[in-house]
């Protein structure tokens, strides 16, 4: 802040200035700022499709059907999540 009085003049000194609270300030700003800035996200998001009920299950179900066969040589002691043996569930079809 500068003051010039009469006989003194104060160049560049540290000011502060208390307003009452609700000061209504006769400031008009108008600014446009641009801001470019991209931002990585990275998200973690469980998803349980119960895919039996959608059309994504005949497919699926195909899937499975052409790979159980494989599956069953690599690991014929696997079980189902009904903890029964894919290996039986494949023989029976």
């Amino acid at each position: 802040m500068t003051v010039q009085t009469g006989g003194l003049n104060i160049t560049n000194a540290t000011t502060r200035i208390v307003l009452p609270p609700n000061t209504a300030l006769p400031v008009n700003l108008d600014l446009c700022v641009p801001v470019e800035t991209t931002i990585p996200v990275s998200l973690n998001v469980n998803v349980d499709i119960p895919l039996a009920n959608t059309d994504l299950n005949a497919p699926f179900k195909g899937l499975q059907d052409v790979i159980a066969p494989l599956y069953c040589l690599l690991d014929p002691k696997a079980l189902t999540d009904h903890n029964t043996l894919v290996c039986d569930e494949v023989s029976k079809k």
